[in-house]
């Protein structure tokens, strides 16, 4: 017998033994046969298995024979539940509602172009359902509602999301479509979704504080029977002016990459490692900026960095979203802005002498997050002329360089703003500095000629990630890092330009650094 028809005789057997419990004669035989319905359905494999190839929203729609299984699940667990409810048998009622939720993600899918909803602004949405059966000519209505953690435990503990979304229409406009066939999938698409106006849905003090998902529902028709389906998106924010929607974005950061398990929506762990920390903004950073992934030098700072601003092996939410790194900013709006000052932007050029600080950063020629003092450890052993590239701490969206001026000194540069950069270029401010001549990248195991660079930068690996991971320069030790007189080294010339002590700026360690790359590479 086929895994499939064995498991769905199975559901049959079990819904069956359902249906008879209305026949027995007591309370007692009821609730032991109960038990019995339990013990018997938890000994099947999990119905996940069956559905596997569906999971996630690009998968095939279900075929006819998850159709039936779907069915009999469904109508299983309504009837079993029906029981457990009434004889007040909570840790089954439980148990079935947690099925239930996990049979309800798998046949339907919600995709929502952005977590950040802003007043007035519009977004897309899609709403599908895998469940193709003859019920197809319907074409019943979605309807998409914003809810609170509290109204998303309503929902999850009765399953009913009936008394919870009444007045959509006040915080939504355009929230309601039709459930249709569009290229072989049933689907209801929102292209014109827009925040009307904040929903308030708690007591904080700001609409930020305020954490939501957008709750899709349908009636549909099962087995003759009308049927509520439902799913939830992933967590969002609502905002109503731009400059709020860094700390929206740091909001979402910490629920996506530091979610609880617990009973309450939206829980988060409230501290987390700076190991685990600094592995999230890798990803996250990967994620945005593609074309140009971390290397081990870039992700060794980031985590000492983290470590320095912590003062201990972990560090919150707080201190990582809201806490001044810098005189000006916290280190989330400065790692944040960096995400969105590298991010690709349309070029006329076709990447033909394209430089601009994206290109740059994509060919690979911006070494990004390292410290003044392990630039200076880096350019001091190449010959005069050498430079680095560099992102600047003490201000936003800033770039700075640090060069070898002659055998016994390195200059660091003041940092190029945004705004100087987007003005005048890149290559112009590279330009302008007085004999460099030579490029050195934590990207490359080359020194590169910087006419050279200039040129045609986005030529070079823009459709690979294909890096090398380091330069092959061994990590300094803890006393090598430390410049002094041994080398006559020009101290003066090296911390007068640095915008905070050097002695902020996180030291690498050899016994730190490896374990942190060998942690990563595993």
């Amino acid at each position: 017998m086929e895994p499939t028809l064995s498991y769905e005789r199975a559901v049959e057997k079990l819904l069956s033994k359902c249906n008879e419990l209305q026949v027995l004669p007591d309370r007692a035989s009821v609730e032991k046969n109960i038990y019995s319905i339990f013990q018997e359905y938890s000994k099947l494999v999990s119905f996940s298995q069956y559905f596997k190839n569906c999971i996630g929203p690009n998968g095939p729609n279900f075929n006819p024979s998850q159709c039936r299984i779907y069915k009999l699940l469904l109508q299983f667990f309504n009837t079993f539940l029906g029981w457990t409810n009434q004889l007040t048998i909570n840790e089954l009622s439980i148990k079935i509602k947690q099925n239930i939720l996990s049979l309800m993600k798998i046949v339907c899918h919600v995709d929502v172009t952005t977590q950040i909803l802003k007043k007035g602004n519009y977004f897309n949405a899609t709403f599908r359902c895998l469940l193709m059966d003859d019920w197809s000519p319907l074409t019943p209505s979605v309807c998409c509602h914003i809810l609170s953690g509290p109204e998303i435990k309503t929902l999850q503990d009765t399953l009913d999301p009936s008394p919870i979304v009444e007045n959509a229409s006040i915080f939504l406009e355009n929230s309601v479509e039709t459930l249709e066939y569009k290229d072989g999938k049933r689907c209801a698409i929102f292209e014109k979704l827009k925040l009307i106006k904040p929903k308030r849905l708690s007591n904080c003090n700001s609409v930020l504080e305020d954490k939501c998902a957008l709750l899709f529902c349908t009636e549909i028709v099962v087995n003759t029977e009308k049927v509520l389906i439902w799913s939830l998106s992933d967590p969002v924010v609502q905002i109503t002016h731009v400059n709020q929607e860094r700390i929206a974005e740091g909001t979402i950061f910490w629920m996506t990459y530091f979610p609880m398990q617990a009973p309450e929506p939206f829980t988060v762990y409230d501290r987390v490692s700076c190991q685990d920390l600094t592995m999230a903004l890798e990803k996250e950073f990967n994620k945005r900026i593609p074309h140009r992934p971390l290397c081990d030098v870039n992700i060794a700072h980031i985590y000492n960095s983290l470590q320095t601003l912590a003062g201990q092996e972990s560090i919150s939410s707080e201190m990582f979203l809201k806490t001044l790194w810098r005189p000006t900013h916290s280190f989330w709006q400065w790692f944040y802005n960096l995400m969105k000052f590298l991010q690709p932007r349309s070029s006329n050029n076709n990447g033909i002498n394209d430089t601009s600080v994206q290109a740059i950063w994509q060919a690979g020629h911006i070494s990004g997050f390292i410290s003044n003092e392990k630039a200076a450890e880096l350019v001091k052993d190449q010959r005069v002329g050498t430079f680095l590239i560099r992102f600047s701490e003490s201000s936003m969206n800033s770039l700075n360089a640090v060069q070898k001026m002659s055998d016994t000194s390195v200059h660091v540069y003041a940092p190029w703003d945004q705004q100087l950069v987007n003005c005048a270029g890149l290559a112009t401010c590279i330009d302008q500095l007085s004999g460099a001549d030579f490029l050195l990248s934590v990207f490359s195991r080359e020194i590169r000629d910087r006419n050279e660079i200039l040129r045609t930068p986005a030529t070079e690996g823009s459709n690979t990630t294909n890096y090398p991971r380091s330069i092959g320069i061994q990590s300094p030790s803890s006393t090598d890092i430390n410049i002094n007189i041994d080398i006559d080294f020009d101290l003066d010339i090296y911390l007068k330009d640095l915008p905070y002590p050097s002695t902020d700026v996180p030291d690498y360690g050899e016994e730190l650094f490896s374990e942190l790359i060998n942690n990563h590479e595993s």
